[in-house]
């Protein structure tokens, strides 16, 4: 049995006191900070046409982001003590839980919504629609509009910036399995609900705006047959497209289970190692893909190998490529051994490569023709790559030239010694 590979995902205790702290969770177009408390949960919705200014060069004004608010809070105590909130990368979604009460957040790649699931969450909470931020521009100028009826809560917010001939209109359908509801000044009481969900969609427009559209989109979504059940519809349609998006790229360094098992925020209490540097590594890989943005130059949403993202440093510190070069670099002393696989290279292959103390093993997947120049610590030679043709280098670190062994299906080739076995187990999933 191979052992555990890098936890994907970080946990902590306690809710986020700020927002910074927040956990993030986004398909490139919205995005959402949660702050992970079950008892009041609140939930920022982000997006790229909420931040001004969009610079111009020589620009010094910082951007100043704008977003709304969904809040679910209990009104009543219960619920128990706070067991913690957590992100799992491989699907995007944020969970918070105390005693019975859990909180789901996510946003769909596969429907563009932000999707909030609470279970048991009391017996009488407030479901809430704000623009009002800490931090936020002054000024807005907002309506709202509240409709309610059979256990279905359409709850409306439009603010618009002062100067912009744009609108920002917010619209999140609210749907209880059971109880009953009445309104307030920003949203909803709802009574004896076991189960609570919340899509939630911004549009920007310019001039009025009719939401007719978009709230048949949104109750199509929820179905009629219940919270529970279109959760798991929406989650499912999701996560095999997310999930394959982050795991294209992981890294291993072979980190100890007990320390992989810690908080993030004790991980970074600790002198680095390479349980941290993993968490880094994913965090990276999932902030990427998570972060809401639409228009250049931020580009901070889901990225292709037709808009290549710089690699992170500790990346550049194994390995780098050029159009014509292949960089393969002695591993720095807090990551002697490790792994790490599907990586882009700027030549149109994917990369695995696999290090231990005195040796490597490097897995091109070439997806054209490449004529490169490979350089390693013992050496540089020419490499030519032929596209859907698997290539494997395995050398020690010290002595001799790279050898090169041509492979299809992960087999080397006849008369050649086999490379030397990755030294630490595949990534977790």
């Amino acid at each position: 049995m191979s052992e555990p590979g890098p936890v994907h995902g970080t946990w902590e205790p306690a809710p986020a006191a700020r927002s910074e702290d927040a956990f993030p969770t986004g398909n490139g177009r919205h995005g959402a900070l949660v702050y992970g408390d079950p008892v009041d949960d609140r939930v920022i919705v982000t997006h790229h046409t909420f931040v001004r200014p969009h610079h111009r060069p020589g620009d010094t004004e910082p951007a100043r982001p704008a977003g709304l608010l969904t809040r679910v809070r209990a009104e009543t105590p219960g619920g128990g003590p706070m067991t913690g909130r957590a992100v799992d990368f491989t699907t995007g979604v944020v969970t918070a839980t105390a005693g019975d009460r859990t909180s789901r957040v996510f946003v769909s790649r596969a429907d563009d919504v932000l999707v909030q699931y609470v279970t048991e969450p009391g017996p009488r909470v407030r479901v809430e629609l704000d623009h009002r931020l800490d931090g936020g521009p002054a000024g807005l100028a907002a309506g709202r509009g509240i409709a309610t009826a059979h256990g279905e809560t359409l709850l409306t917010l439009r603010a618009d910036r002062p100067g912009s001939p744009f609108g920002h209109t917010a619209l999140t359908l609210v749907v209880a399995d059971t109880g009953r509801t009445t309104l307030t000044d920003r949203g909803i009481r709802a009574e004896g609900a076991g189960r609570l969900l919340l899509l939630t969609r911004v549009r920007r427009h310019d001039g009025p705006y009719d939401p007719g559209g978009e709230t048949a989109a949104l109750r199509a979504l929820a179905g009629e047959d219940g919270p529970a059940a279109a959760y798991a519809r929406l989650l499912d349609r999701h996560t095999g497209l997310h999930r394959a998006a982050y795991l294209r790229v992981a890294l291993d360094l072979a980190a100890a289970p007990a320390e992989r098992a810690l908080s993030g925020s004790a991980l970074l209490a600790r002198p680095a190692g390479p349980a941290l540097l993993e968490r880094l590594f994913a965090a990276g890989r999932y902030h990427r893909l998570s972060s809401p943005g639409l228009l250049p130059p931020r580009l901070c949403g889901l990225r292709t190998d037709a808009d290549p993202a710089p690699p992170p440093p500790l990346v550049e510190a194994l390995v780098r490529s050029t159009p014509g070069r292949l960089v393969l670099l002695p591993p720095p002393g807090i990551c002697a051994r490790g792994r790490l696989t599907g990586l882009p290279t700027r030549f149109g292959a994917r990369l695995d490569l696999a290090w231990a103390p005195g040796e490597y093993r490097a897995v091109l997947r070439p997806g054209r023709d490449a004529d490169l120049e490979l350089c390693a610590p013992e050496g540089s030679r020419r490499l030519v790559l032929r596209a859907g043709e698997e290539r494997v280098l395995v050398s020690p670190w010290t002595g001799g030239r790279a050898a090169v062994v041509p492979s299809r299906a992960g087999r080397s080739a006849p008369g050649r010694a086999a490379p030397p076995p990755a030294p630490a187990g595949p990534p977790g999933r």
